[in-house]
């Protein structure tokens, strides 16, 4: 046999420009997305479907209990109380099956903050959504552009709320961290806010398919109330409406957003060392995510002493003060 011969029946090789971008995708996926999914998932079914379930509760009582007009602005006010209290009570679940799961979050003040910060953004969000509805509904807005105005002005109410909130805890902090850390971190903290209040335009969004009277609700099969139905019926399409829109959202900016620019992502700076500020893994916004560093924290670290690790940890802070 000829030694061309032999050549010619050797496999090709693939180029090393498309081994290389295979491995760099399988690695963003398996570092970066699939941790962004599984707190999703879990955000999802805890925080914004309750956040929706209770909006809808808080409608009936309103309706039904104390015979107010969608209209009014009591009306509002108690439906966007509904949404804050379901916010509230999902980020306690949502902390709660992390720290039955992983031993973390310490569920203390932080997780409680936290929630209270939500709830707040969920009480403006919550406070928007009939008010908007009323108003595209009567101009005829169609359902496409009627409920992408309706999300639009849900997520920057939830937006405008945690930046208010964020504000006072940025004056309110200890004096014993600087102006300028002070107001790093509310800047982070409003920038995190504003990728989650995309996602919670998306749940608004999807959140006025419930409502069966608008023409051309392409979500009345999916989510849509049925006035035959039980309230507990409803409450539940609620809470699913929210969850859908939410995570249709969220998903594109999974795969789409650049490591540490989702409020999905572990977020670490120097400030989040102060009491006032979030622990190691922790969002400056929505609380603890389920990224790796959570995952593999019982495993043994190697490459290096602790102590060069310390060192390496303050060089690093000391340079995370300076950009």
């Amino acid at each position: 046999m000829l030694l061309h011969d032999i050549e010619d029946n050797r496999p090709e090789e693939k180029p090393l420009f498309v081994t290389t971008a295979v491995t760099t995708v399988a690695a963003w996926f398996v570092r970066v997305v699939c941790p962004r999914f599984a707190t999703l998932l879990l955000a999802d079914l805890t925080k914004v479907f309750l956040s929706g379930f209770c909006w809808q509760l808080g409608g009936f009582v309103a309706e039904d209990a104390l015979s107010l007009s969608d209209s009014s602005a009591w009306f509002a006010l108690l439906t966007g109380l509904g949404d804050g209290a379901g916010v509230f009570l999902g980020t306690i679940l949502f902390d709660v099956c992390l720290f039955l799961a992983f031993g973390k979050p310490s569920l203390g003040r932080v997780s409680f903050v936290n929630a209270l910060v939500l709830a707040f953004g969920g009480l403006c969000s919550g406070s928007a959504w009939q008010p908007m509805l009323n108003l595209v509904t009567t101009r005829g807005s169609s359902f496409v552009m009627g409920s992408s105005i309706v999300g639009a002005v849900c997520g920057g109410s939830f937006l405008a709320g945690i930046t208010v909130v964020e504000l006072l805890r940025m004056h309110l902090a200890s004096r014993d961290v600087s102006v300028r850390a002070r107001r790093r971190k509310f800047l982070r903290a409003v920038y995190f806010a504003a990728t989650l209040s995309l996602a919670i335009a998306g749940s608004a969004a999807a959140f006025v398919g419930t409502d069966a009277r608008y023409h051309g609700n392409f979500l009345q099969g999916v989510v849509g109330e049925r006035d035959h139905s039980s309230n507990v019926s409803n409450c539940l399409k609620a809470g699913c409406a929210t969850a859908l829109g939410f995570l249709a959202v969220e998903s594109v900016l999974n795969v789409v957003a650049p490591p540490g620019m989702l409020w999905l992502d572990e977020q670490e700076s120097p400030i989040d060392d102060h009491p006032a500020g979030s622990s190691r893994g922790s969002s400056l916004v929505f609380g603890p995510s389920l990224n790796m560093d959570l995952l593999d924290s019982e495993r043994p670290h190697c490459g290096g002493s602790s102590s060069s690790r310390e060192a390496q940890r303050d060089v690093s802070s000391k340079a995370g003060l300076l950009v």
